[in-house]
């Protein structure tokens, strides 16, 4: 598809979620997005080229995201969002990247009626942004690739306001998260689904929760999630 910027979205929100999720964006190559460009139509081309070689779908995903931000129809597009997560969210947590479930769970929490749903999609947001942060802070301070040789922590270590540092290899912290977030989320519904997939996601990319998980050797509080 190569059309304009108000024919491209219009063609997505008025085709059939099922055709959509069959085809796929066509291009010469995916490149990823950075920043808001202030021009609508050449920031709706940023993203469309991310989303080459992806499904249809996702874009229109994506691009619903971006009208949202802007205020963009936004009545008619928060109903079009809903129901989008409504009807495809296996789909949808199973093939967009984190960055594009955290702003659908950024979405929920703003706009969502359900307050359960808001809570749980606040929760998601949290939880991954927190991260990104942390991750910043080690690529930020030339920590980020290198080989991690971990302290021994046998004793209480002070953090700040009353906080003890977590013991690795064997403490029940994650496993406790994993076991709480699951039965929290045990009805299925979007926000649920989209929080269970972040946090699989935290201990399967390279972030702390994989980090430790790596050396966690007390099976007894060790956690699952998915490959």
């Amino acid at each position: 598809m190569t059309l304009d910027t108000p024919s491209l979205f219009e063609y997505l929100a008025n085709e059939s979620l099922n055709e959509l999720e069959l085809r796929l964006v066509q291009g010469e190559r995916q490149a990823y997005s950075f920043g808001k460009d202030p021009n609508l139509d050449q920031h709706v081309e940023m993203i469309r080229t991310e989303f080459v070689g992806k499904s249809e779908i996702e874009l229109y995903h994506a691009l619903l995201m971006v009208m949202i931000r802007r205020r963009i129809g936004l009545t008619v597009n928060i109903e079009r969002a809903h129901s989008l997560w409504t009807t495809k969210s296996d789909f949808l947590c199973r093939n967009l990247d984190s960055r594009w479930l955290v702003s659908a769970c950024d979405t929920i929490m703003e706009f969502w009626p359900e307050d359960a749903e808001r809570a749980l999609a606040a929760t998601g947001s949290l939880f991954v942004n927190t991260i990104k942060l942390y991750e910043s802070e080690r690529w930020a301070t030339n920590q980020m690739g290198a080989p991690q040789k971990y302290q021994l922590i046998d004793r209480r270590i002070p953090l700040h306001d009353g906080l003890s540092a977590y013991v690795i290899g064997r403490g029940d912290m994650i496993m406790n998260l994993h076991r709480r977030i699951h039965a929290l989320c045990a009805n299925q519904s979007p926000a649920g689904k989209i929080l269970l997939e972040l946090l699989a996601r935290a201990s399967r990319f390279d972030t702390v929760f994989k980090r430790f998980h790596e050396v966690h050797t007390n099976e007894r509080t060790s956690w699952r999630y998915k490959e």
